[in-house]
């Protein structure tokens, strides 16, 4: 599995391999696997926002900072699904769907 690519600076390749090591990685998967499949079809930054919402909820926690650490798991979990208006963004963006 390629941490990072080999232009990374080695900050990179050392966050990465902690995120890995650490399990954060495995529990970000698994975060963003049940976000999609609990709510398919919808924006990266739309899964966010229901993250964000959940996260406030009693025993909730916020798995990802910010949408880009979402949208690089969804990546590895999830399929791409067709461009759909994003009220967020105000533009079409990719809709996420469970694997």
């Amino acid at each position: 599995m390629r941490l990072a690519r080999r232009t990374d600076p080695t900050s990179s390749h050392g966050a990465i391999r902690d995120l890995f090591d650490t399990g954060a990685q495995g529990r970000q998967q698994i975060a963003a696997s049940h976000l999609v499949q609990s709510n398919p079809g919808q924006s990266y930054l739309r899964l966010y926002e229901i993250h964000a919402a959940e996260s406030q909820k009693p025993g909730g926690e916020l798995v990802f900072k910010d949408p880009p650490a979402l949208m690089r798991r969804l990546n590895e979990v999830a399929t791409r699904g067709a461009l759909a208006y994003c009220r967020i963004a105000d533009r079409k963006v990719l809709t996420w769907w469970p694997k």
